[in-house]
């Protein structure tokens, strides 16, 4: 790798300074006394100890993926996925109660849970974006749908991120069946559910 001589980094300032559109940052003593009193509050509240894991749980998008968890195989999570996002699926169909199901795309979860002391910071460190949850009226053959949708595009599509967890329901996945790799039959049954996602 190469260094950048003087003679870039000087022209390089120089067209950064002709660039109207740019301000530079001059650091304000005041403000960052304000913002460090304020940092030392978020500190202590994301230090907070929220839950004792007693064994840790992994995090994998797709059943049977590699490499992204640190605490199991792909061997251990091929048939059922990862422990992280269904444990998140079923909180927030704790959290809607009248939700009869929820669907969970993997992309949303990001980290294994570690087992001991879980913290605010761990908690926000494994669901960083700031979703929302929303509830619908879908019927079975809808939700089917949606998990044949979600599942076709993580498989046989470009997003890992897509691959659907859920609580509140059951289905298998035909890994090598690209048409349709989710196969549901109790929902056939079902007039309507509430479906939080």
């Amino acid at each position: 790798m190469q260094s950048l001589d003087e003679t870039f980094i000087d022209g390089f300032n120089k067209y950064l300074d002709s660039i109207e559109a740019l301000v530079p940052f001059i650091p304000d003593s005041d403000s960052a006394a304000i913002l460090a009193d304020f940092q030392t509050q978020v500190d202590a509240f994301g230090s907070a100890v929220i839950a004792d894991v007693p064994k840790g749980i992994c995090h994998v998008r797709i059943p049977g993926e590699e490499g992204r968890s640190t605490i199991c195989t792909p061997e251990e999570t091929k048939d059922q996925g990862g422990g992280v996002c269904n444990l998140v699926a079923k909180a927030y169909l704790y959290e809607v109660p009248n939700a009869d199901v929820v669907i969970l795309n993997s992309g949303g979860c990001r980290v294994d849970i570690e087992a001991g002391d879980y913290t605010v910071d761990d908690a926000t460190t494994l669901l960083p974006f700031s979703d929302s949850l929303w509830a619908s009226q879908l019927t079975g053959a809808e939700i089917v749908q949606v998990l044949n949708e979600a599942t076709k595009n993580a498989l046989f599509g470009d997003s890992t991120g897509a691959y659907p967890y859920a609580a509140g329901l059951r289905y298998l996945v035909d890994a090598n069946n690209e048409d349709t790799p989710v196969y549901v039959t109790i929902l056939s049954l079902c007039q309507s559910l509430l479906v939080a996602f």
